[in-house]
């Protein structure tokens, strides 16, 4: 006699499962991509405000030891007998976020530092507002 076993163990999904899967995944990466856009230039904007500050302070760190403003930030940026042969700027490249050169504009009471901010175009709101180194309290 002969013995017939029927597995009853199945392997893998059906079709109709495997596109519940795809569906819930579609509707993931889509919330993810809408609460993920345009994140990146408020991202940008934030590392501005921290470039901007810390080239404020090499201004202020410079002129305690020059007793006088620098004339760009190439100056910053150029190693200096009196610190040492460093730079009073580390960590900058003399470019905003989006690549553009930073503002260095003397003026009768100190230096403005400034970006134009995400469009590179003078005044703008949110990531486009442009950002100086005076009114950074206002970007908090």
């Amino acid at each position: 006699m002969r013995r017939t076993t029927r597995r009853l163990d199945r392997r893998g999904f059906s079709l109709v499962e495997l596109m519940v899967v795809v569906v819930i995944l579609g509707m993931l990466a889509a919330i993810v991509v809408v609460n993920v856009a345009g994140q990146d230039d408020v991202a940008r904007q934030k590392i501005a405000i921290a470039e901007i500050a810390n080239i404020n302070s090499a201004v202020t760190l410079y002129k305690g030891a020059h007793h006088k403003y620098p004339a760009s930030l190439a100056e910053l940026s150029a190693p200096d007998a009196k610190n040492a042969n460093r730079s009073w700027l580390t960590g900058s490249s003399g470019k905003d976020p989006w690549g553009r050169e930073y503002l260095f504009k003397k003026e009768k009471d100190g230096i403005l530092v400034s970006s134009l901010g995400a469009d590179g175009v003078k005044g703008g709101d949110g990531v486009n507002a442009d950002i100086h180194g005076d009114k950074l309290h206002e970007f908090k």
